[in-house]
């Protein structure tokens, strides 16, 4: 209870953090400035999907006048008296026409679909990735967090970011097009003249009503979209709806996550939910903020933009029939112009409501490119690291003292070690002694704040990241597993040399016969004959994955901790066939894996105060590496002599 709660106040936060910047005032200049920016990065990933909608939308803006100004041609040659031949054949073009123009559509819709398809996902495949080349201490960094779940929410939710920054494209160019096909077959509307100037129809000719009446037109067909941005900006001013959105999309994520199951039912964590959901006056009260919005000052604004559509109509109408009646053209032109006119004030509504959208996104465009343009700090090196190699270095930590980001105290202070090469290192230690961030500095996750390690007798910063990281088989303490098969998991790749997975499965004494082999999914996420592993059974494959690597040094931070008894004795016998006598590094509570190794390391607040055997490090029986061993071993002699 007390993590989800914590989780909330932080998500609260955020909110506080996000409304700031939509009080800010956004310039144009800004709004061009990062939505251009966005289009641009967005064809450089997706290039194609920028050209099929493109041209599926100049398209889809042009052809609708092509039909209008051939049915005002239909539609005038059957009220005129034109010969019989030439009545057909203007039908026989517009069939054609109509024809050709949707079978095209069609194809353009197609591609545009298959280009397009799935654009939030394509979308948080670009964020993901760019989280995996961030620095380490970014991605554990909670601001860094903050802003990629922003990010996601608003992709989902209101559809804010880069999502909205496609639609807003497609409707840019789609009114700009609309707008000119408009303008092409609407100006002759107010260029040909009423015949009879001295009758009361003459007024219609004057270049002052004329002008009068195209910037009423223009008003009015504005009018609605103004309508609707206002009724918009009432809903994103409101700090209920923020957390509205942050509410479902919370709890509708941790209400299908397996791991959040169990908690969610034994400690009843959806009654905080509950409790938003019974409070009237909040965010989702029949009494709260934007109940009050909906049924006033945003009801009113989306009321009047009904009207003026409908005012629009009835002065488009007016005009058009008065000019007819007047002589000015015949009943086909008034179909031409009505749908014209028509068209043009869509295209102008949207044009408008368009502009006010890309407005509106770019607080959340800012957000986006705050992730996107992080710059790594991590040094990437240029060496070039030989792994066949790796076994005749000497890998050493020379004086190294690290604290991490923001922290006022040191995690490691003052570690000088040469780490043997082929031998199997134990590190021990209290919890919090600095063991896991030893690994990490090793790993090159985070660089030391003071010192050097050395890899021989280079910085090991110097060789190339990639390289240097393919030089590693590493099991984290809390390693993940993918909703993948089985193959994919232990090789990452779609294609691999199975029978050496099966040996790495093996080796990790994982002889469990899946319904699939190796293409078995591990859970039903995304295939219904997945299969649910035990924590045993995930820490094997997780063994198997770092023998499958090969790599020649292996660092394995706490393997056996979901293991029971027997599995692990198994392991721990097994361990030079496990490590096929590699450099192993070792983390452990379980101190009986130190019988294995032929190093141990003793961490205390993270100072290295022990290096020895097993057998030497207990006999300091005021060391700390007997009061871990002797508070262990205590249970099990008890026992044994009860």
């Amino acid at each position: 209870m007390a993590l989800t709660e914590s989780y909330m106040i932080f998500k609260v936060n955020i909110i506080r953090e996000v409304m700031k910047m939509r009080k800010q005032k956004i310039s144009w200049k800004d709004t061009w400035k990062w939505n251009y920016k966005s289009y641009r990065y967005l064809f450089h990933k997706y290039p194609k999907m920028f050209l099929s909608r493109l041209l599926s939308i100049v398209w889809d803006s042009v052809t609708p006048y092509v039909t209008i100004y051939l049915s005002a041609r239909v539609i005038a040659n059957l009220t005129e008296s034109v010969p019989r031949d030439t009545l057909v054949q203007s039908v026989i073009v517009l069939l054609i026409s109509s024809f050709v123009i949707g079978l095209v559509s069609i194809l353009f819709k197609r591609w545009k679909s298959i280009e397009g398809d799935c654009i939030s996902n394509k979308i948080l495949f670009l964020l993901t990735h760019k989280l995996t080349e961030l620095d380490y201490s970014d991605y554990e960094n909670a601001d860094i967090y903050g802003i990629y779940q922003n990010i996601i929410q608003y992709d989902r939710g209101p559809g804010f970011g880069l999502h909205r920054v496609y639609r807003d494209f497609e409707n840019l160019i789609s009114s700009i097009f609309v707008l000119l096909g408009g303008i092409s077959l609407t100006v002759s509307l107010f260029v040909i003249p009423v015949p009879d100037f001295a009758s009361v129809w003459g007024i219609l000719n004057h270049p002052l009503f004329i002008l009068f009446v195209i910037i009423l037109f223009l008003i009015v067909s504005l009018l609605p979209s103004f309508c609707v941005t206002k009724a918009e900006s009432y809903f994103l001013s409101a700090d209920d709806h923020t957390l509205a959105n942050r509410l479902f999309g919370f709890y509708g994520f941790i209400g299908f996550n397996d791991e959040y199951a169990g908690d969610m039912r034994i400690y009843r964590q959806d009654q905080i939910c509950e409790k938003y959901n019974r409070d009237n006056t909040g965010a989702f009260g029949s009494h709260g903020k934007n109940a009050k919005l909906s049924r006033g000052i945003v009801g009113v604004w989306y009321v009047l933009s009904t009207f003026f559509e409908e005012l629009f109509t009835g002065f488009v109408y007016l005009f058009v029939c008065f000019k007819s009646l007047a002589g000015a053209f015949g009943v086909g032109a008034v179909t031409q112009y009505i749908g014209a006119i028509t068209k043009f004030s869509s295209g102008l509504s949207l044009f408008s409501s368009t502009l006010g959208s890309m407005r509106n996104n770019t607080p959340f465009l800012k957000i986006v490119f705050s992730l996107l343009d992080r710059k790594t700090t991590t040094y990437i090196g240029t060496r070039k690291l030989d792994p066949n190699q790796f076994s005749s270095y000497q890998l050493e930590f020379r004086d190294v003292s690290f604290r991490y980001p923001g922290a006022d105290t040191y995690a490691l202070q003052h570690i000088s070690l040469q780490v043997p090469i082929g031998k199997k290192i134990a590190i021990v230690g209290p919890n919090g002694s600095g063991k896991t961030t030893f690994i990490k500095l090793l790993c090159r996750l985070y660089e030391p704040t003071e010192g050097e390690i050395l890899l021989n007798g280079i910085n090991i910063k110097e060789y190339d990241y990639q390289n240097y990281l393919a030089c590693l088989s590493v099991i984290f303490q809390d390693f993940s597993l993918l909703a993948y098969t089985i193959g994919e998991n232990i090789t990452f790749s779609h294609q691999y040399n199975s029978e050496k997975v099966k040996k790495s499965l093996h080796k990790a004494h994982l002889y469990k016969e899946f319904p699939n082999g190796l293409d078995t999914y591990l859970s039903q996420k995304f295939d219904g004959s997945g299969v649910s592993t035990s924590g045993g059974e995930e820490q094997k494959l997780a063994i198997a994955r770092a023998i499958y690597k090969d790599s020649p040094l292996m660092i394995l931070d706490e393997p056996t901790a979901s293991l029971d008894p027997i599995s692990e004795a198994e392991i721990y016998e097994n361990f030079n066939e496990i490590s096929n006598h590699k450099t192993t590094i070792y983390i452990s509570h379980r101190l009986s894996s130190c019988h294995f190794c032929d190093v141990i390391v003793v961490f205390q607040e993270g100072k290295i105060v022990q290096v020895g055997r097993h057998s030497e490090l207990l006999q300091e029986t005021d060391g700390m590496y007997a009061k871990l061993w002797h508070a262990q071993a205590q249970y099990y002699t008890k026992e044994v002599t009860e």
